[in-house]
């Protein structure tokens, strides 16, 4: 037995095996030591940016809203990577006005080591970029329920009325009101005043002048509440015309608690033909023309838009002729 060990011993120092096993052995421990700490993969969902745009200008479509960036590397180096790390974006410092057109996805690493590899999928995105317009619309309450039981809702007020949006023609150009988010007046018996969110449009790069608006319901008793018929008036006749209403009277429901007799206010339903746009060739071609005017309430009740509830019919037709 022990001339074979010798023998081998031998054999191994003439032909240096020690050496070799001992570099084999070192070179698999090496190979699974950076095998385990290059395996590391990272994916995250981000949302593509967009850059160096005129201020004349607004995004109205894109292909992709997010971008799949894949982060490869050291698994000690992407311990620390997250997706705040990466920003990707499209440059549109040379955007084509009016067209659906590819831009190259580019990305910015923040303290990402530079031996990571970063990928984004898609490389490219269609965008399509229009000029910016302004528009101002009226904001409309929206509201559901039923007050308790001997009230009623009254005028409903929202300040401001009206907010501007800002975005492309496209999506604006038939955008003539927003409506609030919903104000439950369920079984209330007193009144409502509170800041309502608006409702945002279905619509991307849609910037609005203001999130909120201050809403004012009031719920008042019917014992507060008086009906009234009153006759409407015409008033600032133009010379040279002749003017007709088929409406006489009108109904009118207003507050008058805390306030005298109503006998001490007297109330005026108007219409100022004024403000009536009269086409004289139309008028002179057809003999008579028809056009649907507000009925505004007049008289000395302090507050007394706050206190009208409302007005039926609250317009009504003029027709005019010439004299």
């Amino acid at each position: 037995m022990k001339s074979y060990l010798d023998k081998f011993f031998a054999f191994s120092k003439r032909k240096n095996l020690v050496p070799k096993l001992a570099s084999i052995i070192l070179a698999v421990i090496l190979w699974g030591y950076i095998t385990n700490t290059r395996s590391g993969d990272l994916r995250f969902n981000i949302p593509v940016d967009y850059r160096n745009s005129d201020n004349s200008l607004v995004v109205s479509k894109v292909s992709h809203k997010n971008a799949v960036v894949r982060i490869s590397g050291r698994k000690d180096d992407l311990k620390n990577v997250n997706a705040r790390n990466i920003v990707i974006f499209v440059d549109l410092s040379k955007a084509s006005v009016g067209e659906y057109s590819d831009y190259k996805v580019e990305h910015v690493r923040n303290e990402v080591p530079e031996g990571i590899d970063i990928k984004v999928f898609p490389e490219e995105v269609k965008v399509f970029v229009e000029k910016a317009v302004e528009k101002e619309v009226k904001v409309v309450p929206k509201f559901s329920g039923t007050p308790a039981s001997g009230f009623h809702a009254g005028k409903v007020k929202v300040v401001p009325d009206t907010i501007t949006l800002r975005g492309a023609q496209s999506l604006l150009g038939t955008t003539d009101i927003l409506y609030t988010s919903d104000i439950s007046i369920d079984g209330k018996s007193e009144i409502i005043n509170r800041d309502v969110a608006i409702e945002r449009l279905n619509a991307e790069g849609v910037e609005y002048s203001r999130s909120s608006v201050n809403v004012t319901i009031p719920v008042i008793s019917y014992s507060d509440i008086t009906e009234l018929e009153i006759p409407v008036i015409l008033q600032k006749v133009k010379k040279g015309f002749k003017y007709r209403l088929e409406t006489k009277s009108v109904k009118v429901y207003i507050i008058m608690s805390g306030i005298k007799k109503g006998i001490d206010y007297p109330l005026s339903a108007v219409i100022d033909v004024s403000l009536l746009e009269i086409d004289e060739d139309e008028l002179d071609k057809k003999g008579r023309i028809e056009q649907e005017a507000p009925i505004i309430l007049q008289g000395r009740i302090p507050e007394i838009e706050e206190r009208t509830i409302s007005i039926t019919p609250d317009f009504a037709v003029v027709e005019v002729t010439r004299e």
